[in-house]
């Protein structure tokens, strides 16, 4: 269970990372850039959390599931490869959104499976909070593009 708590906690750090790099892209919209430099504060904080579960005392860390390990697996995989395609390629704004949004998605399902799964209900409560959260993300990331492809119909010299 604490390697799958590391790994938890290491995803989010690397979407943090993710959000990071993408925030401090001077070729996107200052709205953009603003939105993903909030994601990167809220992924820093959630990793922060993990990290503080697996350090409280008293904590029945009893195995974790082979479903919720695999899950996990996918996510950091995820996560992993959205970073290298950042650093790799020169994503538009629209594609780095769209990338988000499917991170996001991903971790949804990854933290809401493992917020019924568990039987620690410190840990379940964790995953539910971190589902809700992810859902909050999906929602501002979805809320930018929308907005993102309105200011374009205005403005196509803005399309990245």
């Amino acid at each position: 269970m604490r390697q799958f708590l590391t790994n938890c906690e290491k995803i989010e750090y690397l979407a943090a990372t993710a959000y990071r790099r993408l925030a401090a892209n001077r070729g996107y919209d200052s709205h953009i850039r603003e939105t993903f430099q909030a994601l990167n504060k809220d992924e820093m904080a959630h990793a922060r959390l993990v990290n503080l579960i697996q350090h409280l005392p008293g904590q029945d860390l009893e195995i974790v599931g082979q479903m919720a390990q695999e899950d996990g697996n996918v996510s950091l995989i995820f996560a992993q490869a959205l970073l290298e395609v950042i650093d790799k390629e020169n994503l538009t704004e629209v594609d780095a959104l769209l990338m988000a949004i499917d991170l996001e998605k991903c971790f949804i399902k990854f933290h809401v499976n493992n917020a019924i799964d568990f039987h620690n209900p410190r840990i379940a409560r964790l995953f539910k909070k971190l589902g809700h959260a992810d859902q909050k993300h999906l929602d501002r990331l979805l809320s930018c593009l929308h907005w993102w492809g309105k200011i374009k119909r205005k403005d196509p010299s803005k399309m990245g």
